[in-house]
């Protein structure tokens, strides 16, 4: 949006799932499923050696447990033999239970055992993030008072690229998918997204009441000429990095490249 908020704060939407190859070390912390108990069994061995010949890695990221593929990821992981993980931004605090009493953190942690005990069948890793799972939204306003600015990682897609070329990896790339207003229609996102800002920033200890209103007045002038716009990017990151001890570029697929 345009505006006069030089500080205007980053309202980061979770919009959809994105899956990143190759993440950097910088995440929340890392939960992993436990150890199988009792020895490893002669096809767990095997598999463990069949993975010593690939250096491929694959974060995949969404917002809730379940909304992950376990197909994709046991392919991946047992099928191509990469380095697999996914990464939960929630432990699914906030959703139903149709088999018993427990709601909230409680089911916050059934929840976190159901992902730790997937991993274990279909061969990947498990992460999750400190983002708090609260539930449908019954309005913005309810969404923005409980999260505030706290957001699970509110400047990532500004800083990753330059967290993969730091950790070593080259040939980074990003690709976008931009969601587009040009007019303040109710019915669209960024049209609908004024409506929720304009109190949020009013809200605001370090933002003036008058200058949250100056700012939506602003956008409504500038609609009122055609010139409103409003963008929001969906984006999915990629890199490679060599396999160690052997010349060559090793692409996202685990190939190498001379």
């Amino acid at each position: 949006m345009n505006g006069r908020l030089v500080a205007l704060p980053a309202l980061i939407m979770l919009l959809s799932v994105a899956r990143v190859v190759a993440a950097p070390a910088a995440t929340a912390p890392a939960t992993t499923g436990p150890a199988t108990t009792g020895p490893a069994s002669s096809a767990e061995i095997l598999q463990e050696l069949r993975g010593f010949r690939e250096t491929g890695s694959v974060l995949y990221v969404a917002a809730h447990p379940d909304d992950e593929n376990t197909q994709l990821i046991t392919y991946l992981a047992r099928g191509r033999h990469y380095r697999t993980a996914y990464l939960s931004v929630t432990r699914g605090d906030g959703g139903q239970n149709v088999l018993g009493p427990e709601f909230g953190a409680e089911l916050g942690i059934i929840r976190t055992y159901e992902l730790l005990a997937a991993r274990r069948i279909d061969g990947g890793r498990q992460f999750f993030t400190r983002a708090l799972d609260f539930g449908y939204s019954k309005s913005d306003r309810e969404t923005l008072q409980i999260w505030d600015r706290h957001l699970a990682h509110p400047a990532l897609p500004r800083t990753l690229a330059a967290q993969l070329r730091a950790a070593g990896f080259a040939d980074v790339r990003a690709e976008g998918r931009a969601f587009l207003t040009c007019a303040l229609d109710p019915e669209s996102y960024g049209g609908a997204m004024l409506g929720v800002i304009e109190p949020y920033l009013a809200g605001l200890a370090d933002i003036d009441r008058e200058e949250a209103t100056a700012w939506a007045e602003e956008q409504r002038a500038l609609d009122a000429r055609g010139e409103y716009f409003c963008a929001v990017i969906q984006a999915c990151f990629t890199a490679t990095k060599e396999r160690p001890g052997r010349a060559g570029r090793l692409d996202s697929r685990g190939q190498v490249h001379e």
